[in-house]
């Protein structure tokens, strides 16, 4: 959609845009239970890190609700809040260890990427951590920025130390006592189907057509003559035929759509990202969170819940309190929506038979990739050397590319755009300008 509305506003191009989903929006979906509407995929974020996206909502009249960032870590002794006012008995007991990790990360910051080649864990084992810090702790905290596939431990410890230390991106502030004080100002989108279908009317105004429902089955790319052809799934449609093509998708996808025609460069890094199944559970089991996390009640502020495993706590459980979250599900209060990572390796562990079925509102499947060392190091680099708008008339977009928000798919699709020839769509001034930059030199190689 970003990449589509950037394209359109040249006047330049006519635009097609295929989706197997019905609706537009990717992963940023919305549901409907007791007649309102919620965002189920896609929360927010904190409001300095998400200029784009949120300049984009803006283009189509919509406006985020700024929230408090409220999170519960663990259960029993191990328990722990951002919002919590007295320190608990075992933080105080760790007190060294929470001291020295502040001072840490700020030395791992400054020195960058060569502490991209250890990952958190490997990192704090070696300086002698201990196990209880390293997972009810740290773990828990990564958990909720890079959780996804279960894969907090792989994090590269650069990674983990930005959000905690550099200015632009930091979500909490480490404290020598508390462990983290302050959080960013957080905000909630506003309703995400509404927005998608927004811009889709807005988009098919500019010259964008979109084929919802439709699939695409494969691609030829005649690069004698700088065309491509398209394939849908209905074989008594004829090919179409266009000029470029921008790859949208998650990169299993594309490489099936590319079939025969994927380069050893595509190969390599397409095949490299990871994906990860997941599953988010929303429901109305009270009970459930109140066993699982440790949640207390209509009073509970917590809009995010991180339970690491008794057995194994490097790895865990997750979930939102989505009516504490979003403005617009205040009314179905309480909602929850819990979340089961990396169903190959974990499934055993999971707890989802002890949520009540008949309060089990909607059951979601994910694909999602990790920010594990194996993703920064074996993709991320190089990305650059399969964006080929000019030899083979192919461009790749989507959070895939670096990390998995909705703002860096948001700066993947301008890049996209521009690429094919079309300026950055907003002033070139400003915080949201330099991420763009700074996407387009690590991803694109272009200055």
């Amino acid at each position: 959609m970003a990449c589509a509305h950037s394209l359109s506003r040249t006047g330049d191009y006519k635009i097609d845009v295929y989706d197997p989903a019905t609706v537009c929006g990717g992963m940023a979906t919305s549901e409907v239970w007791q007649d309102t509407m919620f965002n189920d995929g896609v929360q927010g974020g904190a409001l300095d890190t998400y200029k784009n996206v949120l300049r984009l909502h803006n283009e189509y009249g919509f406006e985020p609700s700024k929230v408090p960032i409220n999170v519960s870590f663990g259960v029993g002794k191990w328990k722990w809040t951002s919002y919590q006012k007295e320190v608990p008995e075992m933080m105080k007991k760790l007190q060294p260890e929470i001291k020295s990790f502040k001072g840490l990360m700020e030395r791992v910051h400054k020195m960058g990427s060569m502490f991209m080649l250890i990952d958190i864990v490997s990192l704090l084992r070696m300086l002698h951590y201990s196990p209880e810090f390293i997972n009810h702790y740290v773990l828990a905290l990564t958990a909720l920025f890079f959780g996804t596939g279960n894969q907090q431990r792989k994090v590269p410890a650069t990674v983990v130390a930005r959000v905690f230390c550099d200015p632009s991106f930091a979500i909490f502030k480490l404290d020598e006592e508390k462990f983290i004080s302050e959080g960013a100002d957080f905000f909630a989108f506003d309703n995400l189907r509404n927005i998608y279908k927004a811009m889709q009317e807005g988009l098919e105004k500019h010259n964008v057509r979109f084929h919802l429902g439709k699939s695409v089955s494969r691609v030829e790319r005649d690069l004698k003559n700088n065309t491509c052809r398209l394939y849908t799934e209905d074989d008594a449609e004829p090919p179409r035929r266009f000029d470029y093509l921008v790859f949208a998708c998650d990169p299993q996808s594309a490489l099936r759509i590319l079939g025969d025609e994927a380069t050893m460069s595509e190969k390599f890094t397409l095949g490299g990202v990871k994906l990860f199944k997941d599953v988010t559970y929303t429901h109305t089991d009270t009970g459930y969170m109140r066993e699982r996390f440790g949640w207390e009640g209509a009073d509970d502020p917590a809009m995010y819940l991180v339970r690491p495993y008794d057995h194994d706590p490097e790895r865990g459980e997750m979930g939102f309190v989505l009516s504490n979250y979003q403005p617009q599900a205040e009314d179905l209060s309480p909602l929850f929506q819990t979340i089961f990572l990396n169903h190959e390796e974990d499934a055993d562990d999971w707890t989802v038979s002890s949520i009540d079925p008949s309060k089990i509102v909607l059951e979601k499947w994910w694909l999602q990739f990790a920010h594990s060392q194996q993703h920064f190091l074996r993709v991320v680099p190089f990305v650059r050397k399969i964006q080929a708008p000019d030899s083979r008339r192919t461009v790749f977009c989507g959070s895939w590319t670096m990390v998995n928000t909705q703002e860096a798919a948001t700066l993947s699709g301008f890049a996209a755009a521009h690429r094919l020839g079309a300026p950055y769509p907003f002033e070139k001034e400003g915080f949201a300008y330099n991420q763009f930059k700074e996407y387009m030199s690590m991803i694109h190689g272009v200055s």
